[in-house]
């Protein structure tokens, strides 16, 4: 947009603390004097001419662009990561310095946010959990219909977030794109899908009727928001308030069913394949296993303070990300049902699953090489051989593991295949690479071990506690026959 002369500028909320020379319109047409862009030679600023909206400003520089944050401005990398991007939050009457630099080309994009609601009005049932500030999700609609509430812990300046559905005829679906995620965690029925290109994080939750949930905890900044209220009849399978288990059911000797809350492990898998039963009055977590053919390694990390018994069979290890945090892991067999926590109800937590093929976790007994053998110069001692393709030949590619040292190699049986093994660990900071394994990050999977293995040879490929993993393998033919 071209810039307004000076003298045709109305600043409503008072005049800008900044020196500018130039002023651009942020938005057209009825909210042209919404937002404007304020320039003086290389420096840039942000003035907010609206008295109940808080404006957030995402600004992507072209690649040749050099330039430097201003005030509470963050600066990173774009998706493309040729580009830089910034951003900031700007509240009503407020002037917000930007950038300052060279800058070669850019794109603007706004987002806007009401303010806190001061006197909220609740039609039909009231919030179920504390909190210091609301604000209404639908400004437009009715009494506000959505409540966002938020609680602000003064020493860490983590916000707590939390949704309150106010009606009776709708299921609130709520979407929450984070440019930070890694300062912001999930709580309770919060499920997180990361954005590979961009680097960030959009959380999901639906909120029932008359419900309140739980939703994150963190130092939230720049993010953007979205609802939808989807009425109850065209809600989505997974908003039941009860799972339909295909192969068996909860045993009630363990946890009692029907309980307080059931998470589903894999909400885009069938029924959901497993699941975590959460019975609130007896202070019990259970995990039950609804398939017949899989092994699956639940993961449960829990916020700094957070006060729980785990039961015999979980491992509870350090949270290597959160300070004071913990992570517990157990893994549970086909169609079992597996005590998770004897005694707490913790609130801020984060789940994870894993499965793997059932009949992939037990040893060979008897191994069958058909054209040499694993090179004891590699791995002198060997306590477990595991098949890699169960029911391809006679496994072609077998996992060769040491318990004593804790490592794991490779070894292809055959003579003509290159096979690529890819393994993420539910704790990845718990393995360590060896040989030619490389270790890179993928925004989905977080670290992912890769190795190749050529035919006839064996290589080593990690060592450490490697207890929850997901593992898969691709094979090529080589161009050449091994003799």
């Amino acid at each position: 947009m071209e810039p307004i002369p000076i003298s045709e500028v109305q600043f409503k909320q008072g005049a800008p603390k900044f020196p500018y020379k130039l002023v651009y319109p942020c938005f057209s047409g009825a909210n042209k004097d919404l937002l404007y862009r304020l320039v003086a030679d290389d420096r840039w600023a942000f003035y907010n001419n609206s008295n109940d909206t808080v404006l957030v400003v995402r600004a992507t520089f072209g690649k040749d662009s050099q330039v430097k944050a201003l005030s509470g401005t963050m600066l990173k990398q774009a998706g493309d990561n040729e580009r830089l991007q910034a951003i900031t939050s700007i509240l009503p009457g407020c002037t917000e310095l930007f950038v300052e630099g060279t800058i070669n080309g850019f794109e603007l994009e706004f987002i806007s946010e009401a303010m806190e609601e001061r006197s909220p009005h609740f039609e039909n049932g009231t919030p179920s959990l504390p909190y210091n500030k609301i604000y209404r999700c639908f400004k437009q609609q009715q009494n506000g219909m959505l409540f966002r509430l938020v609680t602000l812990d003064k020493e860490s300046s983590e916000q707590t977030w939390s949704f309150y559905n106010d009606t009776k005829q709708f299921n609130m679906e709520v979407e929450v794109t984070f440019e930070q995620p890694e300062h912001v965690r999930p709580l309770d029925e919060t499920s997180v899908t990361t954005e590979s290109e961009k680097g960030r994080a959009c959380y999901k939750l639906v909120v029932p009727p008359l419900s309140t949930k739980p939703f994150a905890k963190g130092i939230m900044q720049n993010y953007s928001k979205s609802f939808v209220a989807r009425p109850i009849g065209s809600a989505r399978p997974d908003d039941a308030a009860l799972p339909t288990f295909i192969n068996g059911s909860p045993d009630t000797s363990i946890i009692a069913y029907p309980c307080t809350k059931v998470i589903r492990g894999f909400k885009n898998n069938g029924n959901g394949l497993v699941f975590v039963l959460v019975d609130e009055n007896s202070h019990k977590w259970a995990v039950y296993n609804d398939t017949k053919d899989y092994r699956i390694t639940v993961g449960a990390h829990f916020g700094p303070g957070a006060v729980y018994k785990p039961a015999k069979k979980v491992t509870v290890t350090e949270d290597p990300n959160v300070k004071g945090g913990t992570v517990c892991l157990i893994e549970v067999s086909p169609v079992t049902t597996e005590l998770f926590i004897t005694d707490g109800n913790p609130k801020d937590y984060r789940l994870s699953f894993s499965a793997e093929d059932a009949d992939a976790t037990t040893p060979e007994k008897n191994v069958s090489y058909e054209n040499g053998r694993p090179d004891v110069n590699v791995m002198a001692e060997v306590d477990e051989v595991y098949k890699c393709f169960k029911d391809r030949g006679n496994g072609l590619m077998f996992r060769l593991v040491n318990k004593k040292r804790g490592q794991w190699a490779f070894y292809n049986d055959t003579k003509d295949a290159t096979f690529t093994v890819k393994v993420t660990f539910e704790d990845s900071d718990s393995a360590t690479p060896m040989g030619e394994t490389k270790v890179v990050e993928d925004p989905a999977e977080g670290k992912v071990f890769l190795l190749d293995v050529p035919p006839l040879k064996t290589k080593l490929f990690a060592c450490g506690k490697m207890s929850s993993y997901t593992m898969t393998f691709q094979g090529k033919r080589s161009a050449t026959k091994v003799s």
